[in-house]
């Protein structure tokens, strides 16, 4: 799995400023101009979402 860096103190700021307890992201690149939707766990299919949340890393947990 390829590393992003991330600017996790901005991140966390947005999460506490917003009320977000815990913040897990699935990244999908999408190339030729194309528009994508962000989903949450439960939109996913349910053939695949076991193993996504299984690589699923958080990237921002309160406490």
């Amino acid at each position: 799995m390829a590393k992003i860096a991330l600017n996790r103190e901005g991140i966390a700021a947005f999460c506490r400023q917003h009320h977000v307890r815990r913040l897990e992201m699935e990244l999908l690149f999408v190339f030729g101009g194309r528009k994508i939707d962000l989903r949450t766990l439960e939109d996913l299919s349910r053939y695949f979402r076991e193993d996504v949340f299984k690589e699923a890393q958080a990237q921002y947990a309160e406490g």
